[in-house]
């Protein structure tokens, strides 16, 4: 079985009358369980929570760019990625600041956050929202409250990779991708913190459309 799939099976059983009975068994598989790496940790990063936990360590210090790309500090998964179906969460409640998303294994620490064609992530930057690759950058234009939550969905295999409001499930963007290498997850932070959710089932209430109508490159 793979990881992050959810599996529906029927089941028939036959009593001694004769007679049968069908019921329809659903079995989800976990995600892919990691946590930020601390080899790859920027040096103003500090880790909390077992490894789950990611804040700037100068983060109380007030900065007009703490938004800007230059004033991000990087750290990835502990996980390599070269197939199957993953889905994670990031708390972002703490922070106005942050890029999340993937990147090929080979892409140096300050280059994750799509400012090349090896890397794909979502982007806040106080009250703007946008997603980014290839130095293309996107409106992701959300009312307000701003998600707390952001799950990450990404089929490997299929070409996916989706970002959503962990609370109601609302699709915020969807990245159509032919990876060609391993990916690892790699997040930015510009203020504040970020906690992930690893090792857990994707929730019904994501709306997995197949509509293109907010997939890109």
């Amino acid at each position: 079985m793979q990881t992050g799939t959810r599996y529906i099976f029927a089941v028939k059983a036959v009593n001694k009358a004769g007679s049968t009975r069908s019921e329809i068994v659903t079995i989800k598989t976990l995600g892919m369980p990691f946590a930020f790496d601390t080899h790859s940790m920027h040096k103003k990063l500090r880790l909390a929570n077992h490894g789950y936990t990611v804040s700037r360590e100068d983060s109380n210090k007030k900065s007009k760019d703490s938004g800007s790309s230059s004033s991000m500090s990087g750290v990835s998964g502990n996980v390599v990625i070269e197939g199957g179906r993953h889905y994670w969460e990031v708390v972002v409640c703490q922070s106005s600041a942050f890029t999340l998303g993937v990147a090929y294994t080979n892409v140096p620490r300050f280059e994750w956050i799509g400012k090349n064609n090896m890397s794909w992530c979502l982007c806040r930057s106080n009250q703007e929202w946008s997603v980014r690759h290839d130095n293309k950058e996107i409106p992701v234009h959300l009312p307000t409250p701003f998600p707390k939550k952001i799950g990450v969905l990404l089929d490997y295999d299929s070409g996916f990779l989706s970002f959503f409001d962990g609370a109601s499930g609302r699709r915020l963007h969807t990245f159509k991708v032919d990876f060609k290498r391993a990916i690892r997850p790699t997040f930015s932070v510009g203020n504040k913190s970020l906690t992930i959710n690893t090792g857990i089932t994707i929730p019904d209430q994501l709306q997995l459309s197949n509509d293109s109508n907010n997939y890109s490159a």
